[in-house]
């Protein structure tokens, strides 16, 4: 049902393609819940595997510039050798 509201609904409001947003919901208030619980702890783990990201990718480059090499580095952050070195390595632009 839902994928044929999604073509519908634009196509009946006359719309642009991507300007219509359709979400379909149960009736049921603890189904309700329960997705939204879920959708909200999948968006937890999201921005906090994004953080971990960020903050590893800071001490690489604290402990790199107080000199010390990837093996040591990747050691103490429990990274690989490589991703210390990715880290490191010049940005392509």
């Amino acid at each position: 049902m839902e994928e044929a509201l999604v073509a519908r609904v634009p196509r009946d409001l006359k719309a642009a393609p991507g300007t219509v947003i359709v979400s379909v919901e149960p009736a049921d208030q603890n189904a309700v819940t329960a997705i939204r619980a879920l959708t909200q702890a999948r968006l937890n783990r999201a921005l906090a595997e994004q953080a971990e990201r960020d903050a590893a990718r800071a001490a690489v480059r604290l402990l790199a510039s107080q000199g010390w090499d990837a093996e040591d580095i990747g050691t103490v952050l429990r990274l690989p050798t490589a991703r210390v070195e990715n880290v490191l390595a010049p940005a392509e632009v």
